[in-house]
Order: C-alpha cells, then structure tokens, then sequence
C-alpha cells in the first residue's frame, strides 16, 4: 500500500479496458440494486392480482431467513467487475496509527452508494490493519435482497450502540454515510453537494469513544446515477432508506441503468480527538462544534486537492 499516491484498483492503470464479460456483470448488477425498490413498488401495485401477490410474499418471506458476512462474496467477482466498471481509484493521504479506532466519514453518498461500497469491499487492502465495519441505515434490512447483501458485505445496522460497540476496540474502523438518504437528492448538476452543515451525529459519537475522524470523498460517486423526486417521494426515501424517485442514468435515460462514470475515493489525515468525552460533560456541546468546523474544513480543502487531478478543475463543491 502507497501513501499519498493515486494508485488504481486491481492491477488497473490510468488507462484498462474492461472484458465484456465483466462489463456486463457489473451492468447486470448494479442495475438490479438500482431498480429494485422500484420492482418491489410495481409488485405492490399489482398484488391485488395472481401471481403478482404470491411473488411478493415470496420475496420479502426471505429477510426472515438468516444472513451473516460473507468475504468471499466481498473480495470476490462481482466486486472487482464494478471496480473496473467505474476505474476506481484511491488517494489515502497518511497512513492510520495501528490501535487507534476511527469514524470513517464517506461523502457523497450518491443515489446508490457506489462508490462507497467499492471502497468498503477494498479496506481489506487499504487499510489491512484496521477491519472496517460498514453502518447502514437500520431499514434496509428489513428489505428483501438489500438485507443479505449488505449483510454478505459485512454491514451492520448504524445505531449508536452498534457504532460505539466497534469504537471501544482499538484499531477499528466505524464506516458511516452522514449525508444519508436526504443526499440522494443532491446529485446532477454543475457543483457537487453534501449535506454536512446540520450532520454532528457522527461527530456526537466519535466523541464520546474518543475516535479520530476520517475524511473521506468518493469523486464520482454523485454522477453514476440521479434522482429526482417529490417532497413526498424524498420523504418516503427517507422512510426506508432507498431511492425512490425519477432515475437517470447512462446515456442520460430517465432508467435505472448506472452510468460507468470513474470514481475515485480520497481521504484526508485524520482530525484528532484527543479523548474521549460523556455527553454529560459541559464543554462536550463546544468540542461537537469546534471538530464539526474541522471536518468541514478538512473536506472541503481535501475535494480541492483532488479535484484538478480527477478531471473536475472547473466543478466546486457546496456544502449544505
């Protein structure tokens, strides 16, 4: 592993082409998790009629059946063919201290994340020393074909107990999506988007286990697919966690189809908590403010860094 190098995935360079075989299991792939909860919705709507009903049942009868990770499936093929799909690459900035725990903040977090996922399935390599646990929205587990495939993956629901559980052992990582859902909605246009002003939650928690803070931009991860959707429809969104919405994707489709567009993921020297902090102590309010500033700062500062080199010189970033 190389520090402060852009290096590529997977014996990739800065120019692969991909086999048709991989390409078309990444486009298989993605596209099934990108259309998905708009299958489960045209099944709803037509539950009413056989054999509509009986195929719905069917699948949402499988989040009863019990799921635990699987590495194989996370290191294996289906991974490595959306990396090629989106020629990932990564820039980690400054290696991690071996028994210090982390928050790894990941922004954008994109309509489907991606970008991040990929990153995910590479921790095993990028930061070896450190296992990284994946925190995901608690709803998506409770729907067919995103519970075992997160699960498969390694993810974990994102309650604090869970979070803070992973951060009391040294030399883990917690891998959070602050941005959440209400994100998917700042995808497409001139400027890149993150919803970071009001999210203090994951500062809140690495406070309180006194985890250093990782920021961590995944460039390209806002434009594989966007969305665009009603008050009610972003409201739902947020109800279960998934995209639910106007798609667009490759070749500018209003189509679920995910666009093969590069990502690369770069991470910033972490911010430095210096211990840890009960919610309970008077100046644990101020410490929340003064290292959410830092965080802001430090990501932005660090998309900027990067940015010229990714082909984006001319695409600034807002930060909502």
């Amino acid at each position: 592993m190389t520090y402060g190098k852009t290096s590529y995935s997977d014996g990739m360079g800065p120019v692969h082409k991909q086999s048709w075989i991989s390409y078309l299991v990444a486009l298989a792939t993605m596209t099934l998790l990108s259309s998905w909860m708009h299958v489960l919705g045209g099944l709803l709507l037509l539950a009413w009629r056989p054999p509509f009903g009986g195929i719905l049942a069917l699948l949402w009868s499988t989040v009863l059946v019990p799921a635990s990770e699987w590495r194989a499936f996370r290191d294996g093929w289906i991974m490595r063919a959306w990396r090629e799909y989106c020629h990932y690459s990564y820039h980690i900035e400054q290696e991690l201290e071996p028994a210090k725990s982390y928050v790894a903040a990941l922004f954008p977090h994109g309509v489907i994340p991606f970008g991040m996922m990929m990153t995910w399935a590479e921790t095993p390599f990028l930061v070896p020393d450190h296992p990284c646990h994946g925190m995901v929205g608690s709803s998506l587990f409770r729907i067919p074909l995103y519970k075992h495939f997160i699960t498969w993956m390694g993810g974990q629901p994102a309650t604090k107990t869970n979070i803070l559980r992973v951060l009391r052992q040294p030399g883990q990582v917690a891998v959070l999506a602050p941005g959440g859902v209400a994100e998917m909605f700042l995808t497409g246009g001139a400027s890149e988007k993150v919803m970071l002003r009001s999210r203090k939650g994951f500062v809140r928690t690495a406070l309180i286990a006194g985890a250093d803070i990782i920021p961590v931009y995944i460039l390209g991860n806002s434009c594989i697919l966007t969305l665009r959707g009603t008050k009610f429809l972003q409201a739902l969104s947020r109800k279960t966690g998934s995209a639910l919405g106007l798609l667009t994707g490759r070749w500018g489709l209003p189509a679920p189809i995910p666009a093969p567009h590069p990502v690369r993921a770069v991470s910033a020297p972490p911010i430095k908590v210096e211990k840890a902090m009960p919610m309970t102590h008077p100046l644990f309010d101020q410490e929340v403010e003064r290292l959410h500033a830092l965080f802001m700062e430090s990501l932005r500062a660090l998309y900027y860094r990067h940015r010229g080199d990714f082909g984006w010189g001319d695409r600034p970033l807002e930060i909502v």
